[in-house]
């Protein structure tokens, strides 16, 4: 009895920490100019999203 409680507890926890991630997850091709995500791509290959990132963020930085 008590390990189906542990597992029920796990589930939600996992339920929980998984609604939070997605939640705060940063999705760089959300609401970005599709033109803007390919010319990352076609510019930084493998690290198209770290770059796109950094421009988001600094962009950000500036319009505050």
């Amino acid at each position: 009895m008590h390990s189906i409680i542990i597992m029920y507890n796990n589930m939600n926890i996992f339920k929980i920490l998984n609604n939070f991630y997605s939640d705060f997850q940063v999705n760089p091709s959300k609401n970005v100019d599709p033109q803007l995500v390919k010319y990352f791509k076609t510019e930084f290959g493998s690290s198209w999203e770290l770059e796109l990132d950094k421009y988001i963020i600094r962009n950000e930085a500036n319009n505050d």
